[in-house]
């Protein structure tokens, strides 16, 4: 620009000032790893119609304990990728709408990882049994 020697430009960018060229910002640190884009991937591949999976012409009441099971097994196998889903939705709702469960998630993230921090130093101890026996 006006007023700026090419000289300042080269050496602000690096050459004539012994600095090194500035390289693009990197963000491979900020994506997933590539066994979670894999299965972030399967989920989102497995993701049933929605109009299906919220028909309530299919709703209807089992006629034994037998068939109850087998229709929650194969509801959950055929649109696990939507309860999923619906699952995260809804837990995301309720840390964005409850400060408390926020501060809560945020005490037992923190008691995990010094749990982990201790358990680095020495075995952990509950109630007479070390770590590697629980």
């Amino acid at each position: 620009g006006p007023g700026i020697s090419g000289e300042f430009r080269a050496g602000f960018l690096g050459g004539i000032s012994g600095f090194p060229e500035p390289s693009p910002p990197s963000f491979s640190r900020l994506s997933p790893p590539g066994w979670v884009r894999q299965r972030l991937e399967e989920i989102w591949g497995g993701v049933r119609p929605w109009g299906s999976f919220l028909d309530q012409r299919r709703f209807g009441v089992p006629r034994d304990f037998g068939e109850l099971c087998r229709r929650l097994g194969h509801n959950a196998e055929r649109f696990q990728s939507n309860y999923l889903i619906l699952f995260l939705g809804l837990v995301l709702y309720c840390l964005l709408t409850s400060q408390l469960l926020l501060v809560a998630l945020g005490v037992f993230v923190g008691a995990a990882v010094a749990v982990r921090l201790r358990a680095r130093e020495a075995p952990l101890v509950i109630l007479g049994e070390t770590g590697r026996e629980l």
